[in-house]
């Protein structure tokens, strides 16, 4: 539950899973269905966090690991990275701003 999650370093600390890693999906939200300025400062904060920091620090991590990956390896191996974000990325709900925004960041990101 990365909503409760302070702290994302525990998620790069495996040594195993980096030398292993194929495929990366970045599938993950929190939405709260109200409007930017009746919304609790900690559910806007809680928004911003999910939706932005495993995506971001995940996509860091396996980009560097298919890197080293193929510099100890030698050879080519096919890798993946998949981020999925949402409709509100491009389409603009007034109940969806920070949601709309974190996941307009996540396309970006993805490109």
């Amino acid at each position: 539950d990365f909503s409760k999650k302070l702290d994302y370093s525990s998620l790069f600390n495996d040594k195993e899973i980096a030398e292993n890693l194929r495929l990366i999906v970045n599938n993950v939200g929190y939405f709260k269905v109200c409007k930017v300025f009746e919304d609790d400062p900690e559910d806007l904060q809680r928004q911003i966090k999910v939706n932005l920091y495993p995506v971001t620090l995940l996509s860091k991590f396996g980009i560097n690991s298919f890197k080293n990956q193929q510099v100890n390896q030698g050879y080519v191996n096919r890798f993946g990275l998949v981020s999925v974000s949402s409709y509100s990325a491009i389409r603009h709900y007034t109940t969806a701003g920070v949601y709309g925004g974190t996941k307009r960041y996540d396309k970006f990101l993805g490109h």
